[in-house]
Formats: C-alpha cells, sequence, structure tokens
C-alpha cells in the first residue's frame, strides 16, 4: 500500500526537486542535461514534474507525490 505524502512533505520535496533540478524518474541532476521539462502533475496540479530527456525518450514513469497518479499514460 503507497501512502501519499503528507501537504508538508510534499511541498518539502518540491521545493528540493526545483532546488537541485532532480528528474523525478531517475533522480538524476538535470542541469546540463538536454531536452529537459517541467510540468504540474496533469491530474491534481498541485507537483511539478520534472523529467530528463533520456528518461523522456525511453518513456520512464514518474510517480505525482501529491496525487499518486503515474504517468506517461
Amino acid at each position: 500500500m503507497t501512502t501519499l505524502a503528507s501537504e508538508q512533505q510534499l511541498e518539502m520535496l518540491s521545493k528540493h526537486m526545483k532546488a537541485n533540478n532532480v528528474c523525478n524518474s531517475c533522480n538524476r541532476e538535470i542541469n546540463t542535461l538536454p531536452n529537459n521539462t517541467r510540468f504540474y502533475c496533469p491530474v491534481c496540479n498541485k507537483f511539478e514534474i520534472v523529467r530528463c530527456g533520456h528518461c523522456r525518450q525511453i518513456v520512464a514513469k514518474y510517480t505525482c507525490a501529491s496525487c499518486g497518479f503515474i504517468g506517461p499514460n
């Protein structure tokens, strides 16, 4: 059973991901990687998803820490 993050945990995680520019799928820093993207969860629009070009290319899954949505679909 998966437990979704609390609002406080979600805010901390979101700040960490933004500050460090970390891919949500592979956890690599994306500062110098090509073809990166950022977007908010298409379901809840609360959590920013950060994706590196490689994970986008191989269609690696990501999970929204706010609502549990798993993409890409």
